[in-house]
């Protein structure tokens, strides 16, 4: 007997543990529910579980159709599970099928009439719109328990009712708007990302020699100008010694052009001088020389003043001789020989003259060939030196220089502005004036190549015919969903005979830096259509078996389900061709707390 007893008593006891495991398993996933004072059901906060239609509920037996998700809410003309008029439903109702048909109203390719095909007909849209008495009725119909079904923590989920406090939904829930916009249609490829080619230099040393510097490193951004490295090039230091000794060739050629022309003009205020005072012995002193200016003449000066002397010796001997004859002091001849000797010294100064002049402009026209030369062998100097990669400006402080110790040294620079990808260069390395010692890019701009079938070339060519080249989306798996945006702007002119595909390139922007070349990327090109469309954002369609749904907002913090008919996607937003209002509120961020609430509910009620 006690045996008996103890077995009763133990088995009591693991009966008891069992029933009390299993309720508090039941109460914690919200299938069991207790509750005190009246049996009315209380409003249901935020996150209490609901039900879903279909789920075995006793209320919900009865649909056992294939449309058992529709509502129909009395005298509400609305089919919400299909978006058009209950009366005009053929999936609800196949029997009107023949109806639209013999009307002609029928779209073969969708199966449906073709005033509801919104894919054919957009439009459409518009003009099936759910009676403002949907919404309303929705939240006033009653269920079988006599209150308010949005209020029946048993029922509500039918109708995928939930209400939220206005705190939590502040603080949990993101309301959009439906919004409007043109709708593109898109062209999904994937292609890879390159380097631009035109932004891509390779720098080389323009002569041969030995790497005695490096400066840049691997990765490192530089700009135009910078030193990459220097080298040591004899060929260098000749061509610079060449350019050194032209242009002190030309500065020597250039002083002495100036000299002669300085002698010229000297020449002639000394000519103007020395005419000025033949007739006037008073006028200027020879034994002084303040006949000729006091700039420097050479040997033409005491030429000409030993000239001018000796021609006024002879024409004072003739004024005395002149005097003479007439007092008859001195013979005829004496007179003659006198007038002979003028016109012998006149003749020797006339022909000095000449000479100087002549002599003179024969040494300006040398200074000034000379100075051509030394032009011209200048010129050939720097050109050389341009081909070694130097500006104007370092030719130009060569002469300047104190000394040319490090006259052999090249210094190799950044041709533009970019970052170093690939370097050769290493310090005491004998290079070739054809060896690559970096490789430079611009990453801010790079192209992406995409095949494409050519059945899908067609809206690419019409795009760029009319130069309106497509926009383009890329996006790489180092970042999700971040766009990177571009344009197509090149479409190969071959079709590659083993894929069948045209190679199109996309320009994208880099100013970030984040794509690297050789990234595998899905580009999205999107052609403008013309038509609107309403527009949500994709967060806020969830899907339960199967079927798309997002959660409106009515009032008072009542978020009520509606299935709904998604499109195409445009980025972040997903068209939603029919089942909401053109000015609906639905809940972006958030929402799947919302689903969570319904199908908790759903899973309770089984």
């Amino acid at each position: 007997m006690k045996r008996i007893r103890s077995a009763l008593n133990h088995a009591g006891w693991a009966l008891f543990v069992f029933t009390a495991l299993t309720a508090t398993f039941l109460w914690r996933t919200g299938s069991l529910q207790l509750r005190l004072g009246a049996a009315a059901p209380q409003e249901a906060p935020a996150d209490t579980g609901g039900h879903s239609v279909g789920d075995g509920h006793d209320h919900a037996e009865a649909k056992e159709d294939e449309h058992a998700s529709c509502s129909h809410e009395e005298g509400v003309d609305w089919c919400a599970g299909h978006g058009v008029p209950e009366s005009a439903c053929t999936q609800c109702n196949p029997d009107l099928i023949a109806q639209f048909k013999a009307k002609g109203d029928w779209c073969a390719e969708h199966n449906l009439p073709e005033s509801q095909c919104v894919k054919c007909n957009p439009e459409a849209a518009q003009k099936l719109k759910p009676p403002a008495a949907h919404a309303e009725a929705a939240t006033q119909a009653k269920c079988e328990h006599g209150v308010a079904i949005i209020d029946c923590d048993n029922c509500r989920f039918e109708v995928g009712a939930v209400k939220v406090q206005p705190d939590v939904a502040k603080a949990l829930l993101k309301p959009a708007k439906v919004q409007h916009q043109e709708l593109a249609s898109a062209m999904r490829l994937t292609g890879q990302v390159q380097l631009d080619e035109t932004r891509v230099v390779d720098v080389a040393p323009p002569a041969t020699g030995r790497v005695v510097r490096v400066h840049a490193l691997l990765g490192q951004p530089v700009k135009e100008g910078d030193v990459l490295a220097v080298v040591h090039s004899a060929e260098f230091g000749v061509a610079k010694a060449a350019y050194l000794d032209a242009w002190t060739k030309l500065d020597l050629a250039r002083r002495e052009q100036e000299r002669q022309a300085a002698l010229g003009g000297t020449l002639e205020k000394a000519l103007a001088h020395l005419a000025t005072d033949h007739g006037l012995p008073g006028k200027c002193d020879l034994l002084k020389g303040n006949c000729l200016p006091q700039a420097p003449l050479g040997e033409w000066r005491s030429k000409l003043l030993g000239a001018a002397a000796k021609l006024r010796l002879a024409r004072s001997v003739y004024d005395r001789e002149k005097a003479l004859v007439e007092k008859q002091v001195s013979s005829r001849a004496e007179l003659e020989q006198a007038e002979h000797e003028v016109q012998a010294t006149q003749a020797e100064y006339a022909a000095l003259v000449d000479e100087a002049q002549l002599g003179l402009r024969l040494e300006k026209l040398r200074a000034e060939s000379a100075t051509r030369q030394a032009e011209i062998a200048l010129t050939a100097s720097e050109q050389l030196l341009h081909i070694f990669g130097l500006s104007d400006a370092a030719i130009g402080e060569f002469p300047q220089a104190k000394h040319n110790g490090g006259i052999a040294l090249l210094q190799v620079t950044a041709p533009r502005a970019g970052t170093i990808l690939a370097r050769s260069a290493a310090e005491g390395k004998f290079v070739e004036a054809k060896e690559s010692l970096f490789t430079l890019g611009d990453l801010s701009n790079l192209w992406v190549w995409c095949s494409v079938y050519e059945r899908d070339l067609g809206p690419l060519h019409a795009a760029l015919a009319e130069g309106k080249p497509p926009h383009a989306c890329v996006r790489v798996a180092a970042f999700g969903d971040e766009p990177f945006c571009g344009a197509v702007d090149l479409v190969g002119s071959t079709v590659d005979e083993h894929t069948r595909t045209v190679k199109v390139r996309v320009q994208v922007d880099n100013a970030q830096g984040k794509l690297k070349p050789g990234m595998f990327a899905a580009v999205e090109v999107k052609f403008a259509s013309g038509k609107q469309a309403a527009l949500v954002p994709r967060d806020a369609v969830l899907s339960d078996e199967g079927k798309p749904f997002v959660f409106q907002e009515m009032k008072d913090g009542l978020w009520l389900r509606r299935d709904v008919v998604t499109g195409r996607s445009q980025g972040r937003l997903v068209e939603i061709v029919s089942g909401l209002e053109p000015d609906a509120t639905v809940a972006a961020g958030g929402a799947f707390m919302l689903k969570s609430d319904i199908l908790r509910a759903k899973m309770g009620a089984g």
